[in-house]
Parts: structure tokens; C-alpha cells; sequence
């Protein structure tokens, strides 16, 4: 566990991942960051367990490995949660389904490559979701279905080549798609009409 005094600086390392110049990226500083938490894992192999009760904000790196399905069984941070940099490879379907109030989640310099299916299973009320600076190369059909109140989706800096007719399935009330630094090649010509609300697209 990071002391509390260290973490008057991870606003500064969330803009730094997301990049300064970032339309969603607000620096600032925390005169009380008693509520934020930093962990680091080398595996989540089981329901994650703290010590206390989690605050509303979580940061963790995992070192190898995925996040396994019911991971936050016992953990329910209610505001942010982010993975920050290590080598996690992927995201079981029902990693986040015990997480119906976050509000917010990052995934953000990892090794994850595909997004699956349900990926998102759980996440009703989340506006935010950043996945920029991994490596992921494909987009499952359904992989953001359940995502209804999603806002904000960032995909910037990824290995993405193609957006096929059902990529963005399940986001209806989208307003903001990121997509800067992908390869893309191809764009099925119904991509996007999941996401007819977006007024910043961003490619």
C-alpha cells in the first residue's frame, strides 16, 4: 500500500497517461487524499481483499496476468477505479459486474489486446471508460453491452485496425469517442450508427 502522503500525486500521473493536451485531462492536486488508494498486485488470482473497506477511489497495478471474473466480489470502490501501467494481459467477462455505482474506470499502459464479449458486465451507471496507451487489437461484438449511461469512451493510442457494424453496441447515449493513434484500415460503414449521439469524435 502507497502512504496517503505519496498520493497528492496521482492526478499528475493520470494526466500524464491520458496526456496533457487531452480535452478530458484537468490537473490538480489533493490537500486530503485519505478517501484514494494505491495498490499494487503481482496477480489477482481471487475476489480481490483490502485490509479496510475501499475508498470511493482505487488505483492498482497488476503485475501479470488478467482480471478474473467477480474480482471486485468484496471491493466496491463508488467514484474512480484505475489499472495503471504493469503487464496485465486481459479482462475476464464479470470482472466488474459487483461495480453498479462507479462512476468512472481506466485501464490504462497495460498489455491487454482484446476486449471480449460482456467485457463490461456490471458497469449501468458508468460515464467515463479510458482505455488509451495499451495494446489492444481487437474490439469483440457486445464487448461494451451493458454500458447504457456511458459518456466518455477513449481509445486513443491502441493497435485498433478495424470497426466492425456492432464495435459500439450498447452505447446509446455516447457523446465522446476517442480513437487517436489507432491504424485503423477499415470502417464498416454501420460502425457508428450505435453511437449517432456523439458530437466529439475524435480519429
Amino acid at each position: 500500500m502507497v502512504p496517503t502522503a505519496k498520493l497528492q500525486t496521482v492526478a499528475f500521473i493520470l494526466c500524464a497517461l491520458l496526456g496533457n493536451g487531452h480535452q478530458l485531462c484537468q490537473v490538480q492536486t489533493f490537500d486530503n487524499a485519505s478517501n484514494r488508494t494505491m495498490c499494487t498486485f503481482h496477480r489477482i488470482s481471487e475476489p480481490l481483499q483490502l485490509d479496510s473497506p475501499a475508498p470511493p477511489y482505487l488505483y492498482l497495478t497488476v503485475d501479470e496476468g488478467d482480471i478474473p471474473a467477480n474480482a471486485f466480489e468484496h471491493v466496491h470502490p463508488t467514484k474512480e477505479l484505475w489499472f495503471i501501467g504493469g503487464n496485465l494481459t486481459g479482462i475476464q467477462p464479470g470482472a466488474f459486474k459487483h461495480l453498479d455505482s462507479l462512476n468512472s474506470l481506466a485501464v490504462t499502459n497495460t498489455s491487454v489486446r482484446v476486449l471480449v464479449r460482456n467485457t463490461f458486465e456490471g458497469l449501468g451507471n458508468l460515464r467515463t471508460l479510458a482505455l488509451n496507451k495499451n495494446r489492444i487489437e481487437r474490439i469483440e461484438d457486445g464487448a461494451f453491452l451493458g454500458l447504457e449511461n456511458l459518456d466518455q469512451l477513449i481509445l486513443d493510442d491502441n493497435r485498433i485496425t478495424r470497426l466492425e457494424e456492432r464495435t459500439f453496441e450498447g452505447l446509446k447515449f455516447l457523446k465522446g469517442l476517442f480513437l487517436n493513434d489507432n491504424p485503423i484500415g477499415f470502417i464498416h460503414d454501420l460502425a457508428l450508427q450505435n453511437v449517432k449521439g456523439v458530437d466529439a469524435l475524435d480519429c
